[in-house]
């Protein structure tokens, strides 16, 4: 895995810029420092699934039984309908999305990125990914649910067409905690 810091001091000694980014392929990103380049991959278990729930118990911090990473994830590829995604940088997952679709409507679900990745576009780069597999599949309408404590991102789904909808999400636990 390829760390800034390191590049900063090839940098430094003997590599330029344009070496970096035709062997390492990198990118300049908002603070000028450089980083690996980001792809957006399917989930694979072996290689993601500890740093998914970890990124997950990170970013979301889910209290609840029925939103615990590990059964969310194998609940998920249980389904096995590939429309689970992760961001890479190098070997390590900097970010998430998991989408459904039931023939009706497309659902995006748990588009979460590390905090010292965020503000680079990875959001943005998976949320098209998501959107444009949901296409593909025939998908007219994606829906998405926003926790009260997190409107923070309202603005960030609004710059990428969606719009507030006048609905009342209700829901059902099938278990008993």
């Amino acid at each position: 895995m390829i760390h800034c810091p390191k590049l900063q001091l090839a940098i430094r000694r003997k590599c330029t810029t344009y070496v970096l980014r035709l062997d390492c392929r990198n990118t300049l990103c908002e603070e000028n420092q450089i980083t690996p380049a980001v792809t957006i991959d399917n989930f694979d278990h072996s290689r993601d699934f500890d740093q998914v729930v970890a990124l997950w118990d990170i970013v979301f911090g889910y209290a609840t039984a029925h939103n615990a990473p590990a059964s969310a994830i194998e609940k998920k590829l249980a389904v096995n309908d590939g429309l689970f995604f992760v961001a890479l940088s190098g070997d390590s997952v900097v970010g998430t999305v998991m989408t459904g679709y039931d023939g009706h409507r497309g659902w995006i679900y748990s588009l979460a990125v590390l905090p010292e990745h965020r503000r680079k576009g990875i959001a943005s780069k998976l949320l098209s990914h998501a959107e444009s597999r949901l296409a593909e599949l025939g998908c007219m309408k994606i829906n998405l649910q926003i926790l009260s404590e997190n409107e923070q991102v309202v603005g960030f789904y609004e710059r990428h067409g969606y719009q507030v909808e006048p609905r009342t999400s209700m829901g059902k636990r099938l278990y008993s905690e």
